[in-house]
């Protein structure tokens, strides 16, 4: 004669068929992050904005439409590339040297914008700001602007879910 104990049932196929599949989605979400991580993403490109009138980067001759591709002869991939390499030139004098191109293509340009103790003594300078610089993204258009309630039952959410 065989004993069970009534406190332990056997879990019904069902939900380890559903504990299995949680378990398979969680190691598919750490796969995706670790690729994400390892591969990383696109950066956005560096298009600029319409200048401010009387800032360096305005009489310099730097417009709309053109994507940043070097400061001070140092190639740049991001936004974070372009205020690392600003940052550096904090308090000093002289030129800053930016190259860019049309963002639709086209040969690059040498821009010289001219910094006179350029933020020196700032508490929290803003170094595209201060020389008339601002992003341009371009727009997308909203594609779903709302998503649909939906009124399930528990099993049919728990078999969306997981």
């Amino acid at each position: 004669m065989s004993w069970t104990s009534p406190s332990i049932a056997k879990p019904s196929s069902s939900a380890s068929r559903c504990c299995s599949r949680a378990h398979a989605n969680f190691l598919l979400a750490i796969v995706a992050f670790w690729i994400v991580a390892v591969v990383g993403s696109a950066p956005l490109h560096q298009c600029l904005a319409p200048c401010r009138r009387g800032t360096p980067a305005a009489e310099a001759g730097l417009h709309s439409g053109l994507e940043l591709t070097g400061v001070d002869g140092t190639q740049i991939r991001s936004w974070q590339d372009v205020n690392l390499q600003l940052i550096r030139r904090l308090g000093e004098s002289g030129t800053l040297e930016v190259t860019a191109k049309p963002f639709e293509g086209g040969a690059e340009t040498r821009y010289q914008l001219r910094l006179d103790d350029w933020l020196k003594g700032v508490e929290e300078p803003d170094p595209m700001a201060a020389l008339g610089l601002t992003s341009w993204q371009r727009r997308f258009r909203r594609v779903l602007t709302r998503l649909p309630v939906m009124a399930l039952p528990p099993r049919q959410v728990c078999r969306l879910v997981i």
